[in-house]
């Protein structure tokens, strides 16, 4: 590649998202749409740029498009990954135009567009009218989403945003039911890990507080329960297949960062759910249910790191409302001095955007970040 053609590449995405940001801090709300476009769309440059290692999904990925090259469309049914067909029709699209970094290019954009949009959607609705906090929630939610770790991963991360994005849509009925039903399961056709959207459902019909109680210890508890159904199982059936080896898996000792980050990050949301006990809140409901379900995935790495992705999604609502002053105004005095709830979360964002930095770059000193120049 030549020098010159390396300097577009490098500034194309620092001019998208550098204008984005700047357009996000001006007082004018009708630009706020136009920055979060430009911004998306610089993050899918980088994530355009980048190549996976062995070990990433990204990499099984590729292997899946250049596979489907030389084949007919037919190829998405019986090869490829199982029962996500919607999946398999993106691979094959995206295969026969031989750029195989549009996969994750356009899955980071529409992803990140859902997540920046659900920011500014829940803002304009509570009617909070202060930029400080918008900037922040966006820089603290993107600490927590992980970027390097979402692009190489990609389909798990990209269906739980656009799930929470419709399910924030579904509570304050800008959609109905059956809409949001048919977007998980098109969200289940591109990763089945996207059923566990439809939980929220069940949440909100059962007025029943100990029904409400048996249903979440069934989740706290669902390993037991997986492992007693699994051996009532034969060995060779699919279910026995998809589920067991997730089931058997470890922490390892270079996987701890993360692991400390994430129950930092459930500790966050514990206190948030403290401070909100007594509101009547759905969004207070699913924040509960996806902690709990994060922290029932303990037992294996790969699954606490989708789950506990969740987590901060629902945190969104109730932190702007904790964060604004005009919604909550509590002090918690420590003797002789009051500090503000909103500075203790602030510091406390802080601290948790610091140490998702820090994990993301001992990450990428582990496994290193591999760009196509």
């Amino acid at each position: 590649m030549s020098n010159i053609l390396f300097i577009v590449c490098i500034t194309l995405p620092i001019l998208c998202i550098g204008s984005g940001c700047y357009l996000l801090i001006q007082e004018q709300k009708k630009r706020d749409l136009l920055s979060i476009v430009l911004i998306s769309i610089g993050l899918a440059f980088i994530a355009f740029y980048t190549l996976p290692n062995v070990s990433d999904d990204l990499q099984r990925h590729f292997d899946v498009m250049r596979n489907y090259q030389n084949h007919s469309i037919m190829v998405i049914f019986y090869s490829g990954y199982s029962f996500v067909y919607l999946n398999n029709l993106i691979m094959y699209i995206i295969a026969q135009t031989n750029i195989l970094g549009l996969y994750q290019a356009i899955f980071t954009f529409v992803g990140y567009f859902f997540l920046f949009k659900l920011i500014l959607m829940i803002y304009d609705d509570l009617d909070i009218q202060n930029k400080n906090i918008l900037i922040g929630m966006f820089l603290f939610i993107f600490c927590m989403s992980f970027y390097k770790t979402y692009i190489l991963a990609i389909r798990n991360y990209f269906c739980f945003i656009t799930g929470a994005y419709y399910c924030y849509a579904l509570k304050t009925e800008r959609i109905r039911v059956h809409h949001y039903l048919i977007v998980v399961l098109l969200l289940a056709l591109i990763h089945p890990v996207s059923l566990v959207l439809v939980i929220p459902l069940f949440v909100d019909r059962i007025k029943n507080r100990k029904i409400q109680f048996v249903l979440f210890a069934g989740i706290l508890f669902h390993y037991p329960i997986l492992k007693l159904l699994l051996s009532l199982c034969p060995k060779d059936a699919f279910i026995y297949l998809k589920i067991q080896p997730y089931l058997n898996g470890t922490i390892q000792p270079y996987n701890m960062n993360y692991m400390i980050l994430y129950m930092l990050l459930a500790l966050f949301a514990s206190f948030i759910i403290i401070l909100m006990h007594k509101q009547e809140s759905n969004t207070i409901k699913y924040l509960i249910l996806y902690t709990i379900l994060a922290l029932s995935t303990f037992y294996q790495f790969d699954l606490i790191r989708r789950f506990m992705y969740l987590v901060p999604l629902f945190m969104i609502e109730p932190l702007f409302i904790l964060l604004s002053e005009k919604k909550i105004n509590n002090y918690f005095e420590f003797k002789k001095f009051k500090i503000k709830l909103t500075h203790i979360l602030s510091i406390i964002m802080l601290f948790l955007s610091i140490a998702s930095i820090l994990a993301t770059y001992a990450n990428i000193i582990a496994y290193g970040w591999d760009w196509i120049f």
